[in-house]
């Protein structure tokens, strides 16, 4: 769990400004949420990348998102069972990739939920 969580790895009481000290954690605080948040959809897309897998010939596109996603995933449990804990610093480097991959995956759901309603309803 903790390879998905967003550390902090700098103390803002050092920075002596309070204006910008208070302003600095404000955004910090907006993008740790997100970043949260997006990880907690790339768990939850894994399922339907999987589904992909199975039920339909993948595109480039597809097999590059299911590589990278492989990898993420690989990468957290082999950090896990490296460290014997949690330790997300590790998860910073794969954090773009995470975002890339939900931002993909969404889209190309999205995309296909359109295909389906227009065949179910046909103008």
């Amino acid at each position: 769990i903790g390879f998905w969580k967003v550390p902090i790895y700098w103390d803002p009481t050092q920075i002596s400004n309070g204006l910008l000290q208070s302003s600095l954690v404000s955004v910090w605080n907006v993008e740790r949420f997100i970043q949260i948040l997006v990880n907690g959809v790339f768990l939850l897309c894994v399922p339907y990348l999987v589904y992909r897998i199975i039920t339909r010939k993948m595109t480039t596109q597809d097999k590059i998102i299911n590589g990278l996603s492989v990898v993420i995933l690989i990468a957290s449990v082999f950090q896990a069972l490296a460290d014997y804990g949690e330790n997300p610093r590790y998860g910073f480097p794969f954090e773009p990739l995470i975002f890339i991959i939900v931002c993909l995956t969404l889209s190309k759901a999205l995309i296909e939920l359109k295909v389906a309603l227009r065949k179910k309803n046909p103008v």
